[in-house]
């Protein structure tokens, strides 16, 4: 293959397939750092794919290390490729995080969405 015959790489970002929305929660925030630290792109939104943005299975399980270190859990790889997203891994590692099922903590935010900060704090106390 002659090599200097081939045209330059195009080095624009790939169009987002969603609409851009920030990471919201202290996982989402956090993992967010992670990929942009591994992956060298800024404005990673909550539903980009990570292989979309240029990943590959050597930067995830060098994601997964970073997981690790961050929450204190082991993220399956075959996870990682299932839940390609920021909002889904988010989701997986608070399941990992609780013991809990990913639908279970779903609804847990569903349900804290519609509360008030002072309904909050009024059930945590009840939990105590």
């Amino acid at each position: 293959v002659d090599r200097k015959a081939l045209p330059a790489p195009d080095e624009a970002p790939a169009p987002r397939a969603t609409d851009f929305v920030a990471a919201q929660t202290p996982a989402e925030r956090t993992i967010s750092e992670i990929w942009t630290q591994v992956l060298g792109v800024a404005s990673i939104g909550v539903a980009d794919n990570f292989f979309d943005l240029g990943g590959h299975s050597l930067q995830a399980t060098r994601v997964i290390a970073r997981y690790r270190s961050a929450f204190d859990v082991e993220l399956p790889l075959r996870t990682f490729f299932e839940k390609p997203t920021i909002g889904e891994q988010a989701l997986a590692v608070l399941a990992l995080q609780t013991g809990g099922e990913e639908d279970d903590i779903l609804s847990m935010i569903e349900e804290l969405e519609g509360l008030t900060a002072a309904e909050i704090a009024a059930q945590l106390k009840k939990a105590d």
